[in-house]
């Protein structure tokens, strides 16, 4: 179900739409299992996901090197390393699964994650989205923010207590064009702080959360090249699961009238 964390910031409109891009197996998976997939963080491409910007380091090394008198030199780098391990393991424990927050739909979006034109657009609302939960699971939601990895901190004003979820909350300026929004669970069995950081424990690639799919769903749209035959196809399938969603092929490269 979906619980309130004090480092997960929510949109101004909740009301605003949200959208899952999808090919179309993934499209049968989420019909089937009516559970949304998450990914475990360090599965993901951006090298960057779940880690600290530079600021934040050196803020840390700084703090290292107020009191030398209590500590040696060797104890210092041992604590420097050891938070930075932290946060290389706990991204084993955290899964992730994304939205484009938009009120209309995206060139890039359909361009970033489908191979053909044979691919599906889920359209819902982040506050339907929220409610649509129905795992046991505690999952946190909230919108990313992004900031320059190489001159800019965690925004502490609105976040002043250290939480080891933070960093996966923010992503590089790069990476704006995909307004996301996070879903985030937490899987701590068999973690551990002083665990080696070469030893992975957890080998789950991601896990499934119920969802709702009635509460979810507002309308589906299918790729804006796709061909007839797979907008019949993909309302076909609604049809063999029983439901009843509006279903519509993207206007978006619709010639325009003047």
């Amino acid at each position: 179900m979906y619980e309130v964390h004090p480092v997960f910031e929510q949109p101004s409109d909740e009301n605003e739409k949200v959208w899952r891009y999808m090919d179309f197996t993934k499209f049968i998976s989420l019909l089937e299992s009516s559970a949304l997939y998450f990914t475990r963080a360090d599965k993901f491409e951006d090298p960057f996901e779940g880690c600290y910007p530079k600021e934040e380091i050196l803020a840390v090394e700084e703090m290292l090197d107020v009191d030398k008198s209590s500590r040696t030199e060797e104890q210092r780098r041992l604590e420097m390393e050891f938070f930075c391990d932290k946060s290389q393991r706990r991204k084993k424990y955290v899964f992730i699964n994304c939205w484009h927050l938009n009120n209309h739909e995206s060139a890039a979006m359909w361009k970033l994650y489908l191979k053909s034109n044979e691919g599906i657009a889920i359209q819902s609302t982040y506050q339907k989205l929220k409610n649509a939960f129905i795992s046991d699971q505690r999952i946190y939601l909230g919108h990313v923010k992004y900031i320059d990895y190489e001159t800019e901190y965690f925004d502490r004003r609105k976040h002043p207590s250290a939480n080891l979820l933070r960093p996966f909350i923010y992503k590089r300026k790069s990476f704006g064009h995909e307004k996301e929004v996070r879903a985030i669970i937490e899987k701590l069995d068999g973690y551990t702080v002083n665990e080696n950081p070469h030893e992975q424990k957890n080998t789950i690639h991601g896990l499934q959360a119920a969802i709702n799919l009635d509460v979810l769903i507002e309308k589906i749209y299918v790729a804006p090249n796709a061909e007839p035959w797979f907008l019949e196809i993909v309302k076909s399938i609604i049809r063999r699961y029983d439901k009843h969603y509006e279903v519509m092929q993207s206007d978006l490269y619709k010639s325009p009238l003047y």
